[in-house]
């Protein structure tokens, strides 16, 4: 399952920023992005930016409100 900061990231790597834009667009710094990317790979399987950005574009993921699960994201991912 991801959380609602790691879809939110998807769509800002599906958008097509860099790191450090996105880094800049949530508050945080480029070095954390990477960790959430990191996770985001681990936990769906996905290998690349373009994986997970295409997956996000093809699937159309709600980013929802913060806090909230993101079982359909999660399930849309592994299978």
């Amino acid at each position: 399952m991801l959380t609602y900061r790691q879809v939110r990231i998807a769509q800002l790597v599906a958008m097509g920023l860099t790191n450090r834009d996105i880094g800049r667009e949530i508050g945080t710094t480029e070095h954390v992005v990477r960790n959430y990317l990191r996770a985001i790979f681990d936990r769906t399987g996905m290998g690349s930016r373009l994986e997970l950005a295409l997956s996000y574009i093809r699937r159309n993921w709600d980013v929802g409100q913060e806090g909230e699960s993101h079982d359909s994201a999660h399930l849309a991912l592994v299978q």
